[in-house]
């Protein structure tokens, strides 16, 4: 691992990145699953 920071430092950007990403999406699924069990609840 630290060959390929040392050498290729992009390729933790687009780790990075696809982190966030993965966690936005995550977070939104948990958002809407919350959301709409109050839903189903009235």
């Amino acid at each position: 691992i630290q060959y390929w920071a040392q050498y290729f430092p992009e390729l933790l950007l687009v780790l990075l990145a696809a982190i966030l990403l993965i966690g936005r999406y995550t977070g939104y699924r948990i958002s809407e699953l919350h959301r709409f069990r109050n839903f189903s609840e009235s």
